[in-house]
């Protein structure tokens, strides 16, 4: 995890680890309010009303005792305004939750009671009359006596659900209070562990204190190699490992860089002795090659003479064997012409024989008519000599086409035998041809060999004129190179005095301030031997 996300780690853990904790107290928080509500809007309530219930019934037990103590009627005028205040008093009880079976049982009672002491007090007061009041007072007393228990009853109910009201209420606050003080325990405690693992992963990040690691590359980038870093003896991974590899690098690069600018010094020198040698060498080279060039241009002359010569003849070849080929065609068609006639012939004769075979069936069916015609007697006579004229004709054409056909297979059999001579004469063309082919093509292997020759030999003399042209180029490099070293050493001199900057020389180790986790075994890591320099730079 990056230094960025360790330090934003530590506000983002405590907001959460805060709402979390905001979030239980405001739960315990909410039921404590929610326990002094309902004390407050259902078990007060209930207490007061029976109380004042109580006091309600209690103003009409004196009026009526009033009433009968002074022997005064008058009194009794006031007792429906106390009966209505009960009634009042014990339809808003009835209306809380809950107490809707208390309030029903009061009234009952109280009905019953205000029955049985108004008849009582009206006998008493000699308002109804009877014999003896006794009975009455009796019903009175007992009326009242279930009245009072039950109020007292229903008093003690509600005082001891008020009380627990108020117990639950004040062990809810309690524990709120409890809850509040643990979360904010908590709170502190995951602050301070986080604080510790966010503070310890930057401090393990960085290897130790930032200003000694700020100190350690403002050394470097003023050049200074030589000084000692100081890490944990298993620190791989932070910035004062890798400002200690870096620094180990950078020895190892600017070693190898003054040695190897010092060994391009010294062959810049050697270049610039040599190229002198080369030039001499270089300017030997190009006369030779000028004879050279001379004595290949004659060859290519000669060459190309004999290759003119060759193109001749087998443009002669060619002729003679395109002659030849036109004859062997013309022979070739003739042969086609003698195999087209002899087809035909023959198809002739096939022809002939189908009339000779026409003429049969007729001079038969000729034959059956005159039959039938002498069968017919007189009737048939112009038949049959009908019938004798059609036998006559197919007797002659039958006697025609067997001449004919004698004709036909005469000259098929000639035919047959200009064809074979024609055959022959086709084959003999085509050995001339052939000749003429074998003498064409040892012709034009003659023109291509003189050709590749004639090629090659240009091409020979191509490579030679590249050649002078690369010698004198060559020449002209050399001078470049010549000014080239030159200025690779003075290049040399500036980088010996750019990488002098440098100091590699081995000095006090950089003291690190005092870490935030004890280091177990601090490593001075200082300037590395040369074998792993050069095969740093190697790599």
């Amino acid at each position: 995890m990056s230094i960025k996300r360790n330090i934003w780690a530590l506000p983002a853990l405590s907001t959460v680890i805060f709402v979390v904790g905001i979030s239980v107290s405001v739960y315990f928080s909410t039921r404590a309010i929610a326990s002094i509500q309902t004390t407050q809007a259902v078990d007060y309530p209930v207490l007061d009303q029976i109380k004042a219930l109580q006091g309600q019934i209690l103003g009409v037990t004196n009026t009526l005792r009033d009433a009968v103590g002074e022997g005064d009627k008058s009194r009794l005028e006031a007792l429906p305004e106390h009966v209505t205040n009960v009634q009042k008093t014990l339809q808003t009880l009835g209306g809380i939750a809950g107490q809707s079976p208390t309030a029903s049982r009061l009234r009952n009672e109280f009905d019953s009671y205000h029955k049985d002491a108004l008849a009582a007090t009206r006998l008493m007061l000699g308002l109804d009359k009877t014999d003896d009041p006794k009975p009455a007072i009796g019903r009175m007393q007992a009326s009242q006596k279930a009245l009072d228990e039950d109020l007292a009853a229903a008093i003690a109910a509600a005082q001891a659900q008020f009380e627990a009201g108020i117990e639950r209420s004040a062990s809810n606050v309690n524990r709120v209070i409890a809850t509040t003080v643990l979360v904010a325990g908590l709170v502190i405690l995951c602050l301070v562990v986080i604080s510790w693992f966010v503070v310890r992963a930057i401090w393990r990040q960085l290897g130790g204190e930032p200003e000694y690691a700020q100190r350690l590359a403002r050394a470097v980038a003023d050049g200074d190699l030589s000084m000692h870093i100081v890490t944990d003896a298993h620190d791989q991974d932070s910035l004062l490992a890798s400002l200690r590899e870096m620094q180990s690098r950078l020895h190892g690069m600017v070693s190898n860089i003054q040695s190897a600018s010092h060994t391009i010094r010294q062959a810049s020198i050697e270049i610039t002795d040599e190229t002198g040698e080369l030039a001499s060498h270089t300017d030997t080279q190009l006369s030779n090659l000028e004879e050279t060039a001379r004595a290949m241009d004659a060859l290519t002359e000669t060459v190309q003479q004999n290759g003119q010569s060759a193109q001749n003849a087998n443009r002669l070849s060619d002729s003679a064997s395109d002659i030849a080929i036109q004859g062997g065609e013309v022979v070739g068609k003739v042969v086609t012409t003698m195999h087209e006639i002899h087809d035909s012939a023959s198809k002739i004769v096939d022809i002939i024989s189908v009339i000779d075979g026409i003429a049969f069936q007729t001079n038969i069916l000729a034959l059956n008519a005159a039959v039938e015609a002498a069968r017919a007697g007189e009737q048939g006579r112009g038949f049959a000599v009908v019938a004798a004229e059609v036998r006559a004709l197919a007797q002659r054409s039958a006697q025609a086409a067997k001449e004919i056909k004698t004709l036909i297979q005469n000259s098929t059999a000639k035919i047959a035998l200009g064809a074979e001579m024609a055959d022959q004469a086709g084959h003999t063309m085509r050995e001339i041809v052939e000749s003429v082919r074998s003498v064409t093509d040892i012709i034009g292997e003659i023109t291509r060999a003189s050709a590749e020759q004639s090629a090659g030999i240009l091409e020979i003399n191509q490579a030679v004129r590249q050649v002078d042209e690369m010698t004198q180029r060559n020449g002209a490099l050399v001078g470049q190179a010549s000014e080239a070293a030159t200025a690779l050493r003075e290049q040399t001199e500036q980088l010996n005095d750019a990488v002098s900057v440098f100091k590699l020389s081995a000095q006090a180790p950089l003291p690190q301030p005092v870490s935030y986790e004890p280091a177990s075994a601090p490593v001075a890591h200082g300037a590395p031997d040369p074998a792993y320099a050069n095969a740093l730079v190697a790599a």
